[in-house]
């Protein structure tokens, strides 16, 4: 996402407050998503080893997320590329990775 978080910086500071709202509007889903599952690096390494990063699991004591929540997380993240699509931000092309048109519906 640093396409993403560059552009809510810079529009910011360019005092264009609607389109920083408009991509944080975007963002907030899968930014709550994974700051639910505690200050654990298990949601971005979720994230990752599924986007082809294999950047294996946690080493313990930490755990990777349940199943309930790495559903969560990745239905998040499908709405914000779902959110991205009609929005004028060039988000990451590692997102495609997740995109799944049958939840546009």
């Amino acid at each position: 996402m640093p396409r993403v978080m560059n552009e809510l910086v810079a529009s910011f500071m360019r005092t264009d407050l609607n389109q920083s709202r408009s991509i944080i509007h975007a963002i907030h889903g899968f930014c709550r998503a994974l700051l639910q599952s505690g200050s654990n690096p298990a949601p971005i390494k979720t994230v990752m080893n599924h986007a082809g990063m294999k950047v294996g699991s946690c080493r313990k004591p930490l755990v990777d997320l349940s199943n309930d929540k790495t559903a969560s997380l990745f239905y998040e993240l499908q709405m914000m590329i779902t959110r991205f699509s009609a929005h004028p931000v060039a988000y990451d092309d590692i997102l495609t990775k997740f995109y799944d048109p049958t939840l546009d519906k």
